[in-house]
């Protein structure tokens, strides 16, 4: 698990990248309260996003630089938002590729299942089909 800690003025957040079941969790947390959390299968795009969330976090604070009169539940929110807008962009180019591959493996298994079926067939076999128990 990685994690790195922000001051912002009396707030403290805590960013990290941890492995969960058979995915990663990214997030962000306020307080033990989390204020983003993203999920990612593969590890290479997790640790890819948990660089970027950390580059958010950092050019957030700059841009938008609060002072003692802000509120703080409408800035955590408006840093969360903020987060969230960056995952929901990062992931956009992502889903088109892995439909492409997930596209791409059943093209190769309904070849591999007509083939069969043609084996099949020639060797007397009975088609099995599914019922009802």
């Amino acid at each position: 698990m990685k994690t790195r800690r922000y001051r912002y003025g009396t707030a403290r957040f805590e960013s990290f990248h941890r492995a969960i079941g058979h995915g990663y969790e990214v997030g962000l947390n306020f307080r033990g309260r989390p204020l983003f959390l993203g999920n990612f299968v593969h590890a290479p795009e997790a640790a890819k996003y948990y660089a970027l969330l950390n580059k958010q976090i950092r050019a957030f604070a700059r841009r938008f630089p609060g002072n003692g009169r802000t509120p703080a539940p409408w800035y955590r929110k408006m840093l969360a938002d903020y987060i969230y807008s960056g995952y929901y962009a990062y992931l956009k180019p992502l889903i088109p590729a892995h439909g492409r591959m997930f596209r791409r493996a059943l093209v190769t298994d309904m070849r591999k299942w007509r083939k069969q079926k043609r084996i099949s067939v020639r060797r007397g076999a009975e088609p099995l089909y599914l019922r009802a128990a």
